[in-house]
């Protein structure tokens, strides 16, 4: 283990105590799905740090699909352990959107004779591409070179690490466990989110959607990091709007590196 995994799982032990209490009382929470707190490789003074609101259902859904028996099932077993890879996530070998058979069916992100599967994998990697187009055009570099170049460069997170199916479920796991153990989640994960920054020292803060820039801009303004929210709504309807939101980014990178 790395110095730098060390001091994330230092960084962690708030955000394992909400695991841990979720995990005594799991049939207290319905909307509890899973565990997911980082989705890249944990890298020093990234380009990029992407922070999401939480995890969605796509990981258990794909869970349910690899291991069906008839019967639904959550990540955590019988006997309340984690699958293995549900925390810590140290282990990461690449950027989550990245992964075969995930932005597109059977296959790679960047084969474009595949079709698409998940929409949101697949608009994130077109963003990704266009940010680093700026450095590496297409003329030197393929999609699939571009990959080892973006993973060495970003990282992806939540600031709330509980998957659920949506927001509602979310708020409803926030409320159970403040009430249950007289803690607050909210409070937990903004010190986590702002240990991660300090931690990784990333050029620039990406936020992904409307949602967690309400939680987070104030913490980043204070520390005074540079940051963008990408409003997922408005920004996936046209290639215009992506481009727009690579070049804003690019640019936001590149002014914190001149500083």
């Amino acid at each position: 283990m790395t110095p730098l995994q060390q001091e994330y799982l230092g960084i962690s032990k708030g955000i394992v105590s909400i695991l841990d209490n979720i995990k005594e009382n799991v049939e207290q929470y319905p909307d509890y799905l899973g565990w997911l707190d980082l989705k890249s490789p944990l890298l020093g003074e990234p380009e990029i740090l992407f922070v999401g609101i939480n995890p969605g259902p796509g990981r258990f859904i794909l869970w349910n699909r690899n291991n069906w028996d008839g019967k639904a099932k959550r990540l955590l077993d019988p006997s309340k352990k984690l699958i293995p890879e549900d925390f810590p996530c140290l282990w990461r070998s690449r950027l989550q959107w990245f992964a075969f058979d995930n932005a597109r069916k059977k296959g790679e992100w960047w084969d474009l004779t595949k079709e698409k599967r998940n929409h949101y994998p697949y608009y994130m990697c077109e963003l990704l591409v266009r940010i680093y187009r700026h450095e590496f055009p297409a003329t030197t570099t393929t999609r699939q070179e571009l990959t080892e170049i973006i993973e060495k460069r970003v990282m992806d997170t939540n600031l709330f690490p509980m998957s659920t199916q949506n927001i509602q479920g979310l708020n409803s796991i926030i409320r159970k466990h403040d009430k249950e153990n007289h803690s607050g989640v909210r409070d937990i994960c903004h010190k986590h989110i702002r240990d991660l920054v300090k931690l990784t020292k990333p050029r620039c803060v990406v936020l992904l959607g409307a949602a967690v820039y309400h939680e987070l801009s104030n913490d980043l303004k204070e520390m005074a990091i540079p940051f963008y929210c990408v409003n997922r709504q408005l920004g996936w309807h046209s290639e215009q709007n992506i481009k727009r939101m690579a070049d804003d980014i690019y640019d936001l990178i590149h002014k914190s590196k001149s500083k």
